[in-house]
């Protein structure tokens, strides 16, 4: 069936969303880390989000946002959106305005100050990480 794979992205997507609201966790920027940070629902442990904008090779550059998170589920994970956490994150960066989602495909793209970032710090090489502290202040 065609376009399964990406419903099949979206749907886990959502539900990972769904997980970390309903678990109450929180995504907190960490000035000290340099990232956002969610705190385990199961342990002390806080585990670290990081987001990474990824330029696409086309003529016309389209950016996506990668998240990664040091969570058990995040360090394995091959997608763009890590895990429940990283989820979270991405919604947070939604209510900020500096993300949006494509439903189409199941990833979240750079808007505003973080799309503008996300261009030139792709011009030297197609992968940056972003200081989302310094989009913000």
């Amino acid at each position: 069936m065609p376009g399964s794979g990406i419903s099949k992205i979206v749907k886990q997507a959502i539900e990972a969303e769904a997980r970390a609201v309903l678990e109450g966790h929180h995504a907190v920027w960490s000035d000290e880390h340099g990232c956002f940070t969610v705190k385990s629902d199961s342990t002390d442990a806080t585990y670290r989000v990081g987001v990474e904008a990824v330029g696409s090779q086309a003529r016309i550059p389209r950016f996506a946002l990668r998240f990664s998170c040091t969570c058990p589920a995040g360090i394995h994970a091959r997608t763009l959106l890590a895990c429940k956490h990283a989820a979270l994150v991405a919604r947070r960066l939604e209510r900020m305005g500096l993300a949006e989602w494509d439903g189409r495909d199941g990833s979240w793209r750079p808007t505003g100050n973080l799309l503008d970032y996300a261009r030139d710090a792709n011009k030297p090489r197609p992968t940056a990480p972003v200081n989302v502290q310094a989009l913000v202040d």
